[in-house]
């Protein structure tokens, strides 16, 4: 039975890349008599799952959406923030009692609190919010920490790799564009990489050459 939630939507604006510490685009917190998770999108394209077991850490997930994605999920969650009925939710913090927070950012800058409870049948907007944070939370948790580790990688020259035939490679050389080059170590077989390819190819980094 879900006792609490809160989902958080902010920094909807266009991403600022050089940004060091990112903003969060979206977040939600669901509190239930057993368990805590808490899923946050952030204007860095990563995705973070994190869920408590009273006060233990059980689980701690990451992953990084690709920019094409991001972007189709920043357009979404904007849609939907714009239609949130937000004088419909103020009018129901008077009957409702319940520990369910959204805050949104609206168009002017303002920062929004609306409160509900997570049992009351939520109008179109908000019920979209709610599934775009649940298929967030899927992804990362599914995600594999050395998949997440890859989509990452920066390929150096003499970075050791583990191909998905269970053959250690070795990066000889990277062309423009990102194309790597891959040498088996325990035979004269080299092979080349795109970016988009890697995941198909490498099951994981090694050693990475500092």
């Amino acid at each position: 039975m879900i006792a609490g939630l809160v989902l958080m939507l902010a920094g909807l604006s266009t991403p600022v890349e050089e940004s060091t510490v990112p903003n969060a685009v979206i977040e939600r917190f669901v509190n239930t008599a057993a368990h805590r998770v808490h899923v946050t999108l952030f204007d860095n394209r990563v995705v973070v799952v994190s869920a408590r077991e009273g006060e233990d850490q059980v689980v701690y997930r990451r992953t990084t959406l690709p920019p094409t994605e991001y972007k189709a999920y920043l357009e979404v969650i904007r849609q939907n923030a714009a239609q949130l009925s937000l004088d419909d939710n103020r009018a129901s913090i008077r009957s409702v009692a319940s520990r369910a927070r959204l805050y949104v950012a609206i168009d002017s800058g303002e920062v929004v609190e609306l409160r509900f409870s997570p049992f009351q049948v939520l109008d179109k907007a908000l019920a979209q919010l709610n599934t775009i944070v649940d298929d967030l939370q899927a992804r990362a948790i599914q995600s594999h920490p050395a998949e997440e580790e890859l989509r990452t990688w920066e390929p150096r020259v003499g970075d050791r790799v583990q191909l998905m035939t269970g053959a250690l490679a070795i990066v000889t050389r990277i062309f423009d564009g990102g194309v790597i080059e891959l040498r088996q170590e325990d035979a004269s077989v080299t092979q080349f990489v795109a970016p988009d390819g890697r995941l198909e190819v490498i099951s994981g980094l090694v050693e990475a050459r500092r």
